[in-house]
C-alpha cells in the first residue's frame, strides 16, 4: 500500500476512536440524563407531595379544633358520659374527603363522643393501645397538630393515620383530646400525587423518630411492606445519613427496599417528623436505558458502516489512483507492455534473487519506412500490433516490455539453455507476419538476440550489452535469432577500439588513397576509381568493409569525404596534366555524405581548388541511398548533374533499386558488382543477370562497367554481352598515387 492509503487508514482508525469516545461520553451523558430525569419526577412528587400533606394537616387542625370546641361547649357534661355519637361530628366527618372519623377522647384515653358508634365496643383507651399510646402522651404536652402512627382500627376495620389536637383549658391543662383517622386512599386525599407512580415506584411517608411508615401507595409490587414494624436500617440509615442542613430540602436517596435496589428522593417535613420519599427500582431505569441504548448502538453501528463504507470507496479510489500512477511509472503509455525503468528494476531483482533467466533484445528492422512512409500515428498502431502479437509469444511468467522506439525487452526464466531459442524462433514467426492496419498490409524485419544469466552476465548493464550485441549479430542476418557468444564481445570491443582510433586516424594521416584503373574495349584507360584505405600503429590495415560503415554510424564520413578529396584530385589532376591526357575520377559517395546540406558546395570547392574540370568526375552511389526519401534524392542527383558532374549507380542488383525507379534516376552509368562478374563463367542465373544489367543501361541510355574482372575469359564474355568499360585485377590492382603514374607511363608507351 501506498503511503497516501497507509495515511487514509490512519485517518480512519482516529475517526473511529474518537468517535466512539465521543459515543461513550455520550452514553454517559445520556445515562445520567435519564436518572436526572427520573429523579427530577421523584423530586416534584416529593415536594408536591410535602406540600399537599402540611396544607392536608393544616385544614384539619382547624377542624379539629372547631369540632372539638363545639362538642366541649354545647355538651361540657359528655365528658364524664360514656361514649356516644354526636350528629355534628358524623356531619363533619361526612364532609370531610379526607377523615375516615371524628372523636373526642379524656386526657387519659377514653372516648366519650365519636362521629359513629355502631362499633364503639371495640373503641379502645388510647392510653392502653400500643401503636397510639406514645404519640397520645406527646400530644397531651403539645398545643399543636400531632400526627400518629398508622395502625389498624379495630372499629374502622381499616388502618389509617391518626391526628390529635389538645384542647386547653384557659390554666393550660388539657380538657380533651380530638382524634381523627385520615384515609389512605380515595378522592381528594392528600395521597393523590401517589397515582403518578408505576408499578415499580413507590411512595413514602416515614416517620422520622421511629422510622414506621406512615403511609405507603400500595400495590403488589411491595408485598414485605407493612405499618407494624420499622422500615430496615437499610433505609432509615441512609435517611439520617443526610446532613441536618440538607434535609429541608430534597435530596436524592438510593438504598435497598424489600430486596430490590431503589433511588429517589427524600425530603423532611420537620413541623410534623415526616421524611417524604419518593422511589423507583433503579433496574427498572437500567432496562429503560437499556433499550435506548439499543437504538443508540444500532445508529452508531449505522454511522460506523456508513463511514467505513466512505472510507472502504475512498480507499478503493486512492488505491485506484495509485495503481494508475504506479501503472503509468511503470508501463509504456503507447504498448502498455511494462517500460524501460521498470524492465530494469525488475532485471537488477532477478539477478539479486540469482536467478537463471534470459535476456531478448528484439529490434523490428525498418520501422522507419513505416513512419516515414504511412506517418506516425500509423506506425503507433503497427507497434501496438507488435506488443499484442508478443504478449501471445511469450509463456507463462515471462515478462515483455518496451526499450525504446522499435526496440523490445523479454525477460524469461528457464533453466534449460536452449528452451530460450526456441521461444525467440516462435516470437519471430509471429512479428514476421504481415500486419493489416487501415486496410494495409505491411511486413517488418525482426532481428532478436539473446543473452543468459548467469552464463554471460551477472551485472545488469554486461547483460544488456551482451544481449545487444547478439540483437547486432542477428540484424547483420535479418529476420533470425542470435545468442550471445564470447567472441562476439571481442568484435564488440575491437568495434569500439576502432571508433576510438577513428576519430584520430584523420589529423594522424594515417588514412590513405589507392588508384584502380577502369579501361575501355581497346585496353585504353577510361578512368580510375578512387580507393580509401586505412592503416593504423595498433590495429594494422583495416578493411574498408569495416571502416566505411563505422565512419557512417559516428558521423565523421562527410568530413572524412572531404578529405579523400584533398588526398586524391589534385595527384591526380597532376598526373592528367604530366601525361597530357584526360580520364575519369569516380569517388565513391556514401549515403551520410550524400544528405549533407553542404555536400555540393563542399565537393564543388574541392574541384575548383585541384583545378579538376567537373566533367571528369564521376560520383559513385550505392543502391543502399534509395532506402530513405526517393524525392529528395533525385533533386540532389539533379543538382549534381547541373553543376558537370556524372553519376553512376555501383552495385546494381544487389540492393533496393527497382525498374520503375531507375527511370526516374539522372544517372550515366550502371556498374555491375563483383558478385555478378565472379560467377560469369560457371553460374547460368549470373549471365542472365547480367545481360539483364546490361540491356537496361542500353535502354536508358547508361554506360556499363563491370567489377571485379580477373580472367580473360570474364572479359572476353562480357565483351560479347555488350559491356564496354572494365575494372579488376585483370588489368590493374588498386595502386598508389607513384604505381598509378608508372602504370599510365607503361600503357601510354603502348
Amino acid at each position: 500500500m501506498g503511503l497516501k492509503p497507509l495515511q487514509n487508514s490512519w485517518a480512519y482508525t482516529g475517526i473511529v476512536a474518537v468517535t466512539l469516545v465521543l459515543f461513550f461520553w455520550a452514553l454517559l451523558i445520556d445515562w445520567q440524563d435519564t436518572v436526572d430525569d427520573v429523579l427530577d419526577d421523584h423530586q416534584q412528587l416529593v415536594q408536591l407531595s410535602q406540600s399537599a400533606f402540611q396544607t392536608l394537616l393544616a385544614d384539619q387542625e382547624v377542624l379539629l379544633d372547631f369540632a372539638g370546641w363545639e362538642i366541649m361547649r354545647d355538651n361540657p357534661e359528655a365528658i364524664h358520659g360514656p361514649v356516644r355519637q354526636f350528629q355534628l361530628l358524623a356531619h363533619l366527618s361526612a364532609l370531610s374527603p379526607a377523615i375516615l372519623a371524628l372523636g373526642v377522647a379524656t386526657p387519659q384515653g377514653d372516648y366519650f363522643a365519636v362521629s359513629d358508634d355502631s362499633n364503639k365496643d371495640k373503641i379502645p383507651n388510647l392510653l392502653e393501645q400500643p401503636e397510639a399510646r406514645e404519640s397520645f402522651l406527646e400530644v397531651l404536652q403539645s398545643d399543636r397538630l400531632q400526627l400518629g402512627r398508622t395502625y389498624w382500627f379495630e372499629a374502622l376495620h381499616t388502618e389509617a393515620p391518626a391526628i390529635r389536637k389538645t384542647l386547653r383549658d384557659d390554666r393550660g391543662e388539657p380538657l380533651a383530646v380530638v382524634v381523627a383517622g385520615l384515609k389512605l386512599s380515595g378522592v381528594a386525599t392528600f395521597f393523590d400525587y401517589a397515582d403518578r407512580l408505576d408499578d415499580n415506584s413507590v411512595l413514602m411517608l416515614v416517620r422520622a423518630r421511629d422510622g414506621y411508615l406512615q403511609y405507603f401507595s400500595a400495590n403488589t409490587q411491595w408485598p414485605s411492606l407493612n405499618y407494624e414494624t420499622p422500615l430496615s436500617t437499610d433505609v432509615t440509615s441512609v435517611l439520617h445519613d443526610i446532613p441536618a442542613s440538607d434535609q429541608i430540602v430534597a435530596r436524592r436517596v438510593e438504598f435497598n427496599l424489600a430486596g430490590k435496589r431503589m433511588h429517589g428522593v427524600a425530603m423532611l417535613d420537620s413541623d410534623n417528623g415526616i421524611w417524604v420519599v419518593s422511589v423507583s427500582e433503579k433496574r427498572v431505569v437500567v432496562y429503560q436505558y437499556l433499550l435506548t441504548l439499543m437504538f443508540y448502538c444500532i445508529g452508531f453501528a449505522l454511522f460506523q458502516l456508513v463511514l467505513f463504507l466512505l472510507f472502504t470507496v475512498s480507499r478503493r479510489a486512492e488505491q485506484a489512483k495509485q495503481d494508475a500512477l504506479r501503472y503509468q511509472a511503470t508501463h509504456d503509455s503507447l504498448t502498455r507492455l511494462v517500460n524501460r525503468s521498470h524492465v530494469f528494476n525488475l532485471l537488477d531483482d532477478w539477478l539479486q534473487q540469482h536467478r537463471y533467466f534470459s535476456l531478448f533484445y528484439i529490434d523490428m528492422d525498418y520501422f522507419k519506412n513505416i513512419n516515414d512512409n504511412f506517418g506516425h500515428e500509423f506506425g503507433d498502431k503497427v507497434l501496438q500490433e507488435v506488443a499484442r502479437r508478443l504478449l501471445e509469444s511469450i509463456p507463462a511468467g515471462a515478462i515483455a516490455a518496451r526499450h525504446g522506439g522499435d526496440e523490445f525487452l523479454v525477460l524469461m526464466a528457464d533453466d534449460d539453455c536452449y528452451s530460450d531459442v526456441r521461444v525467440a524462433e516462435q516470437i519471430l514467426r509471429t512479428l514476421a507476419c504481415v500486419y493489416r492496419i487501415d486496410g494495409v498490409a505491411v511486413e517488418l524485419g525482426v532481428s532478436i538476440g539473446i543473452a543468459s544469466s548467469p552464463d554471460h552476465a551477472t551485472d545488469q548493464n554486461g547483460l544488456l550489452r551482451a544481449a545487444d550485441l547478439a540483437m547486432y549479430q542477428a540484424k547483420k542476418h535479418r529476420n533470425c535469432v542470435r545468442r550471445f557468444e564470447p567472441d562476439m564481445h571481442q568484435e564488440h570491443m575491437h568495434k569500439l577500439d576502432m571508433e576510438y582510433q577513428m576519430r584520430t586516424a584523420i589529423s594522424n594521416n594515417e588514412f590513405f588513397v589507392v588508384y584502380q584503373p577502369q579501361v575501355n574495349v581497346d585496353g585504353k584507360l577510361h578512368g580510375v576509381e578512387v580507393l580509401l584505405r586505412w592503416q593504423n600503429e595498433s590495429l594494422g590495415m583495416v578493411s574498408p568493409g569495416e571502416f566505411i560503415p563505422l565512419a557512417e554510424t559516428i558521423g565523421i564520413m562527410p568530413r572524412l569525404g572531404a578529405h579523400i578529396m584533398e588526398l586524391a584530385l589534385l595527384p591526380l589532376r597532376q598526373l592528367q596534366k604530366h601525361y597530357d591526357c584526360e580520364f575519369q575520377v569516380s569517388l565513391n559517395i556514401s549515403v551520410r555524405q550524400f544528405m549533407d546540406p553542404e555536400f555540393v558546395s563542399v565537393l564543388c570547392r574541392k574541384l575548383d581548388e585541384a583545378a579538376m574540370p567537373r566533367h571528369l568526375v564521376t560520383l559513385e552511389i550505392t543502391e543502399s541511398l534509395f532506402i530513405d526519401d526517393v524525392q529528395v534524392i533525385v533533386e540532389v542527383l539533379e543538382q549534381v548533374r547541373l553543376k558537370g558532374l556524372k553519376l553512376s549507380l555501383d552495385d546494381f542488383g544487389t540492393g533496393y533499386s527497382s525498374l520503375s525507379m531507375l527511370a526516374t534516376l539522372p544517372m550515366d552509368e550502371l556498374k555491375i558488382d563483383k558478385s555478378f562478374v565472379d560467377h560469369l563463367m560457371d553460374s547460368r542465373s549470373a549471365q542472365v543477370m547480367v545481360r539483364n544489367i546490361i540491356d537496361i543501361g542500353r535502354n536508358y541510355g547508361m554506360s556499363l562497367l563491370a567489377e571485379g574482372v580477373e580472367t580473360e575469359a570474364q572479359l572476353r564474355l562480357l565483351h560479347d554481352m555488350g559491356c564496354a568499360l572494365y575494372q579488376g585485377y585483370y588489368f590493374a590492382k588498386p595502386l598508389s598515387a607513384q604505381d598509378l603514374a608508372s602504370w599510365l607511363a607503361s600503357h601510354q608507351n603502348q
